[in-house]
């Protein structure tokens, strides 16, 4: 049982630095053998460099994939935005020509009903 565990631990701690690029790990994994298998040799080798190397791509993919997401988000939420103030600012332009418009259609009104009025001098100043 006991050459059943050093063989786990070796292999363990093999890929565990060959991943991490620790040379602890391979030297306790050659402590427990007395001399490493071929298949360790290769993990602790250019294979296990190369499985470091995908492992970092795919991590650094996916925080580039979740930041465009945020991003994104951000985009949109600034469009949305933009766009309810753009309509606020519409809705208050209309609104103020309407304003206009009614101030002079009544200042329109009181002065045709001052000149018809019968008391009305155009000539006199108050």
């Amino acid at each position: 049982m006991s050459q059943q565990i050093e063989t786990f631990a070796s292999a363990a701690s093999t890929i565990l630095s060959a991943i991490a690029g620790s040379k602890f790990g391979s030297l306790v994994a050659v402590a427990g053998a007395s001399q490493m298998p071929e298949w360790m040799q290769w993990i602790l080798g250019p294979f296990g460099a190369l499985i470091g190397v995908l492992l970092a791509l795919h991590w650094m993919s996916r925080r580039l994939n979740a930041a465009e997401a945020r991003e994104e988000a951000r985009r949109i939420e600034r469009e949305a935005d933009r766009k309810a103030t753009t309509e606020t600012l519409m809705s208050l332009i209309r609104d103020s020509n309407s304003v206009a418009t009614a101030a002079t259609q009544i200042m329109r009104d009181v002065r045709q009903a001052i000149e018809r009025c019968p008391t009305h001098d155009p000539q006199r100043r108050p």
